[in-house]
């Protein structure tokens, strides 16, 4: 398996993952566009964790560590001060209104570019272009672009990256439980073949992850500490470590199939008293403003669970169980303290 096949595979497990409501961690969805011969597939590192699973850390293909514990830095365009050229208000002074320009097309382009800011000439001199206007039709300040303010570049916290370890080498994946390994797989499985309608191997995969995820913290609790197998030894199984030989495979087998028939809990619908509600739906969660939120909030929600929005349904999406309360926690500490009026309650 070369370096392609083997990212298509780790991708397609962490895909199967998210669809079973784990949280993937550096995961970039796929860019590519076929109308413009553009290619860029998905990524993962390989990280990801369950708030359904406390404790519980998911390592997919991940052969560095350098990140584990520590902050995943990221930045944004924050306002800087007023515009000195249109006073804050983002229109060109002494240019032409949209309509000003249209009913004059036979002013040269020069002296329109000169004095009336905004009336570019497109196929000639009869049709002026409306990107150089507001929404209103005044002309667009030539400095701020119409904001109003200039922008400065601010480095914020985009998310912690648990802690965790590099996959053993001639193992897939791991699961560790409170920063220890409780158990670790071979083999992607003929992941990397799957396509958008096939994702047969990589639900397999995932569900023994998940499997194996339930029965560590089954075995360990949420605050134990793995290590202690059925004979005493760190790590060991019956016949001897997980995932290595006949014997010791069917014993995993057995443990997961057991573990997979334990209940997770069930989230129930959460809404906030002003009027922000994060409800379950089968294997989505959705999140309904009643208004637009803050460019905060929706980053947060995106950065963090991959959020999108729903043009028919008018409310925000993750594809994945996620805790509700959690999801409600991200988006009050995103919102201006003006803004936040009620503390999420569960209802």
């Amino acid at each position: 398996m070369n370096y392609y096949d083997k990212s298509r595979a780790v991708c397609a497990i962490g895909e199967a993952l998210c669809r079973k409501g784990w949280t993937l961690i550096g995961y970039n969805e796929d860019k590519s566009d076929m109308m413009t011969d553009y290619y860029h597939p998905a990524s993962w590192d390989g990280v990801a964790t369950n708030n359904l699973l406390p404790g519980i850390v998911v390592c997919v293909g991940v052969y560095g560590a350098e990140k584990s514990g520590q902050e995943e830095i990221g930045s944004r365009s924050e306002k800087l001060t007023d515009c000195d050229r249109c006073s804050g208000t983002g229109i060109e002074p002494g240019a032409l209104t949209y309509d000003e320009a249209r009913l004059n097309p036979h002013l040269q382009h020069s002296n329109v570019s000169a004095s009336a800011r905004g009336a570019v000439l497109l196929f000639g001199s009869s049709v002026v272009s409306p990107l150089a206007y507001l929404e209103d039709g005044s002309p667009r300040c030539d400095k701020c672009h119409g904001r109003g303010h200039s922008l400065k570049s601010v480095d914020y916290v985009r998310w912690v990256w648990p802690v965790f370890h590099e996959v053993t080498k001639g193992m897939a994946w791991h699961v560790e439980i409170n920063g220890k390994v409780a158990f670790s797989g071979k083999g992607f499985a003929g992941c990397e073949r799957d396509s958008y309608q096939d994702h047969s191997a990589a639900d397999a995969v995932a569900s023994e992850i998940e499997g194996v995820a339930r029965l560590a913290i089954a075995r360990y609790g949420p605050n134990g500490h793995p290590g202690h197998g059925p004979n005493g030894h760190p790590g060991h199984g019956p016949n001897g470590h997980p995932g290595d030989g006949a014997g010791t495979k069917s014993w995993l087998m057995a443990q997961t199939a057991v573990a997979a028939t334990m209940p997770v809990p069930k989230a129930g619908q959460l809404s906030t008293l002003d009027g922000i509600t994060v409800e379950q739906e089968g294997d989505w969660t959705w999140v309904k403003f009643p208004g637009v939120p803050t460019e905060d909030v929706r980053e947060a929600i995106k950065t963090q669970y991959g959020a999108r929005f729903s043009g028919k349904r008018k409310a925000w999406y993750i594809r994945q169980t996620v805790d509700l309360d959690a999801v409600a926690e991200t988006i009050r500490k995103s919102m201006p303290v003006s803004q936040v009026q009620h503390d999420p309650v569960a209802v």
